[in-house]
């Protein structure tokens, strides 16, 4: 077979299969969609059903051989529906819409605005006040004091109650110290006395020449003692001396100097040898003064670290008054330029009351700032000066 008669046949094979394609088939008809019926409807129908019954039973009772009639089922509505066509079928059927269904406003005339409100007090202008005045109640502004740093931090060393107290406290430390090493003084003791005894004697054996003895003794001692303070010892020395007369005519001795003299030294071994409660007591003594000496400079540290803030608080307390000071000024001036911007109509009146706002919350700062100016002076003040009293109070 030759290559044209397989060409003759691929092509006429391939208009049997072009013909059988578009050849059209049958399609079903699109099912109606049905509607369910409204509540109203239903219960229209459930009445006309009751009231039937109700006569199918009243006739039943005056004639029973009657047959009753046969009941009609509810009646589904039609809703229009569209044939393949594109026709509409059941035109007659009207379709109701439900109070939910949104019927639109084209139809709607818009809603009238009201006018304008009435403007209140069209030409108000707020008095021009003068500048907060910088008096100040129980302060002298005509008699003020240049003060430096360095003059309010020695001002207040000088007159501060707690720089005193811790002071005292300091003192009262080394007083102690002091007392506790004073357990180590020696204790010098001094005896001194005169006593005269007559004494009755009946015989003559006995010395006496007229009835009676009579002994006359002057009696002197010194002495000296104390604790070492090494090793925990203690020691003592006493030198005693008298001088003694008798009328006793059988002494052969008269007047008599007996004497004495005594040295002792006591050594602990071993309990108190290396460390006794007086090198204790010291020792406690000591550090108690460096810690009030301590608590003494923490407190200076202290009240020098209160001044120097407490200064600085009050320098940018008037700093801030002077500074609300000049914005209330140009808020003034800010105030006159919009009034003269309003009067050409390159501004709108509502600028003017803005303003004027604007000016009101400025001299509140004022007086606000003036309130921060006396707190930051009584604070210093009461770092600075004894008590209220001070000439430099006022």
């Amino acid at each position: 077979m030759s290559k044209k008669a397989i060409l003759i046949i691929f092509l006429i094979l391939l208009t049997v299969f072009a013909a059988s394609a578009q050849t059209p088939q049958a399609t079903p008809p699109p099912n109606q969609p049905t509607t369910p019926p409204t509540q109203q409807q239903t219960e229209i129908q459930q009445q006309n059903n009751n009231q039937t019954q109700r006569n199918n039973q009243q006739n039943q009772t005056t004639n029973p051989n009657q047959t009753p009639p046969p009941v009609t089922a509810p009646i589904q509505p039609q809703t229009p529906g569209v044939t393949p066509s594109g026709q509409i079928s059941n035109p007659s059927t009207v379709i109701q819409q439900s109070p939910t269904q949104n019927v639109g406003n084209s139809g709607v005339a818009p809603a009238v605005l009201p006018d304008d409100p009435p403007p209140i007090a069209p030409n108000f202008e707020a008095p021009i006040r003068p500048l907060p005045s910088a008096e100040r109640v129980g302060v002298d502004m005509m008699n003020q004091l240049p003060l430096t740093l360095e003059e309010a931090v020695t001002m207040a060393l000088q007159n501060s109650n707690d720089i005193d107290t811790t002071r005292n406290d300091v003192q009262v430390a080394e007083f102690n110290l002091r007392a506790a090493r004073g357990i180590y003084d020696p204790n010098i003791v001094s005896e001194n006395y005169y006593e005269s005894a007559t004494t009755p004697t009946a015989s003559t054996i006995g010395g006496a020449t007229n009835g009676s003895v009579t002994q006359n003794r002057f009696f002197n001692s010194a002495g000296a003692s104390g604790f070492s303070p090494y090793a925990g010892g203690t020691y003592s020395a006493d030198f005693n001396s008298s001088r003694l007369t008798t009328s006793n005519s059988n002494a052969t001795l008269n007047p008599q100097f007996p004497s004495a003299l005594t040295f002792s030294y006591i050594q602990p071994l071993f309990r108190g040898r290396r460390f006794d409660n007086n090198r204790r007591q010291i020792e406690i003594a000591k550090k108690n003064l460096s810690l009030t000496d301590a608590q003494f400079r923490q407190r200076a540290i202290e009240v020098i670290a209160q001044v120097e803030r407490s200064y600085w608080d009050l320098a940018y307390a008037l700093r801030n008054l002077q500074v609300q000071i000049d914005a209330v000024k140009q808020a003034r001036q800010q105030l006159e330029s919009n009034q003269r911007l309003v009067s050409k109509g390159v501004l709108a009146p509502i600028d003017i009351i803005a303003a004027n706002t604007q000016i009101t919350t400025f001299e509140q700062s004022v007086y606000t700032a003036q309130e921060d100016v006396t707190r930051a002076e009584n604070t210093v003040k009461t770092l600075m000066l004894p008590d209220r009293t001070a000439a430099e109070w006022s």
